[in-house]
């Protein structure tokens, strides 16, 4: 094996730098720089797979389980949030909202008396559905790199709210159980 030292390769005027041929394996036992942001540098997740949660709040409150803690490694970082959520409601509807530690984030706009939240499940007897939220916290970690935790919370409007199942639970294969997850990435500057 050949080695050659240089402080910087460097194209020709309006010609792209290429290293190695098609199918080479390059390898870095350094550390790669200069190539810009985006990279994922952390993924945590919490998966909630009981179906005995519940809930008549017609506030927010939290889903028990629904909870997930990060501590970025570079105060440039942003966070990504996932939420996959299962469940089913009897009432005029349902809605979950995502919380940075206190904090209310990714929800829609207040009007007039409609629910705020990230989120919605409607109502059905049996039918587990699934509504999902994906949201990039600009605001995280806010020049720190101490635990930030993301939550989940829910409420329903003239029922219940049931996490992982339909509002009518049978034991038979017409009713389903399922689970429900809230995963957070770290992604690099």
């Amino acid at each position: 094996m050949s080695e050659i030292k240089v402080d910087k390769l460097s194209p020709q005027s309006d010609v792209a730098l290429e290293i190695g041929d098609s199918g080479d394996t390059i390898t870095c036992s350094g550390t790669a720089v200069g190539f810009g942001g985006g990279k994922v540098l952390q993924v945590v997740q919490t998966v909630v797979s009981v179906a005995t949660a519940s809930t008549t709040s017609a506030s927010m409150v939290d889903v028990t389980g629904m909870t997930v803690d990060i501590t970025p490694s570079a105060t440039t970082s942003k966070i990504l949030v996932f939420v996959d959520m299962k469940g089913s409601a009897t009432g005029t509807g349902s809605a979950f909202g995502l919380m940075r530690d206190s904090t209310a984030i990714y929800a829609g706009a207040t009007a007039s008396s409609r629910t705020v939240g990230s989120g919605q499940l409607f109502t059905g007897s049996h039918d587990v559905n699934s509504a999902t939220a994906i949201f990039l916290d600009p605001n995280t970690p806010a020049d720190t790199v101490t635990a930030i935790t993301y939550k989940v919370q829910w409420e329903t409007n003239g029922g219940t709210f049931y996490l992982n199942r339909g509002a009518t639970d049978t034991d038979g294969d017409s009713w389903a159980r399922l689970s429900s997850s809230i995963t957070v990435m770290e992604i690099g500057a």
